[in-house]
This record gives structure tokens, C-alpha cells and sequence, in this order.
């Protein structure tokens, strides 16, 4: 267990006792909309990537295929991370 003592960075434990209860719940509400917001890009450009897949084959759209199934696994990374971490939040609020 890596531990940086009373700086709270690289503990392996969530820990939100830096801000009053109220203030935790309205970060966690943030960090759950932008989550939200995140995973909506994602499935918008899903929706382009559905659209291109209909179009002749060159290698521009073969690069934007590539690109945006790239762009899409980045942004459900970020969208997951964000979810859990706003609920653990909301939960620990």
C-alpha cells in the first residue's frame, strides 16, 4: 500500500474528508453530469462512426474509422472513471 503520508496523494484508499459534506455532494453532482456529458459525446461519435461506415472506402476514412474508434474507448474511459468516482463521492458525502 503506497502512501503519501499528509499530502492524500497515491493512497489506495478514497478519502474525502478535505471539504464539508455539502461541497463533496456538489463536486460528486459535477463530476456525475460531466460523466454524463462525456458518455453523450461517446455515443454521438458512435453515431458519426456509423455514418462514415456507409461511405467508399479510401484511406482518409479508414484513418477517421481508426481515429474515432480510438476517440470513442477514451471517452467510455473517462466517463466510467468519472461515474465511479462521483459515486463513491456522493456515497462518502
Amino acid at each position: 500500500m503506497h502512501d503519501a503520508g499528509s499530502a492524500g496523494r497515491y493512497t489506495t484508499r478514497l478519502a474525502f474528508e478535505r471539504a464539508p459534506s455539502d461541497m463533496q455532494k456538489l463536486i460528486a453532482s459535477l463530476q456525475l453530469l460531466l460523466s454524463l456529458l462525456v458518455f453523450v459525446a461517446a455515443a454521438a461519435t458512435a453515431h458519426n462512426l456509423y455514418s462514415l461506415a456507409s461511405r467508399p472506402e479510401t484511406i482518409s476514412v479508414v484513418n477517421t474509422l481508426i481515429g474515432q474508434g480510438v476517440l470513442i474507448i477514451g471517452l467510455l474511459v473517462i466517463s466510467r472513471v468519472l461515474f465511479t468516482r462521483g459515486m463513491a463521492r456522493w456515497r462518502a458525502a
